[in-house]
């Protein structure tokens, strides 16, 4: 009786880790279905794209060219976020800008202002 008491305590065990597994990746996605955009370990982490922000380039001469940033990074993905090492990097790439200027994608105002140094 001992024995069979012991196994059935840990098939119990078992079942309630695998229940606890199951429950956890069902309701971890649920929590960040709401959420607004693509968000890790949400059902539609990879399945839309957050609008990024729109990059325009201050040339010397007072000159704006708008900057693609496709263009200038490979492996362009949804989640990778506009910080100083990547903008640094994009300043690198486009000749002679002096500052790069982001603006939000919905609004269309100037959010911020990257200084280039050259």
């Amino acid at each position: 009786m001992r024995v069979e008491n012991r196994m059935s305590r840990r098939y119990l065990a078992i079942l309630i880790t695998i229940a606890a597994v199951l429950t956890l990746q069902f309701i971890v996605p649920v929590i960040q279905y709401p959420l607004d955009g693509a968000n890790r370990w949400g059902w539609q982490m990879y399945s839309r794209e957050n609008p990024r922000q729109d990059i325009v380039a201050l040339l010397p001469d007072g000159e704006r060219v708008e900057v693609e940033f496709s263009d200038h990074v490979f492996g362009v993905r949804a989640e990778m976020r506009l910080t100083a090492p990547v903008l640094e990097q994009l300043c690198d790439r486009v000749i002679d800008a002096e500052s790069l200027e982001l603006y939000s994608p919905s609004s269309g105002e100037l959010e911020s202002v990257f200084p280039c140094n050259r």
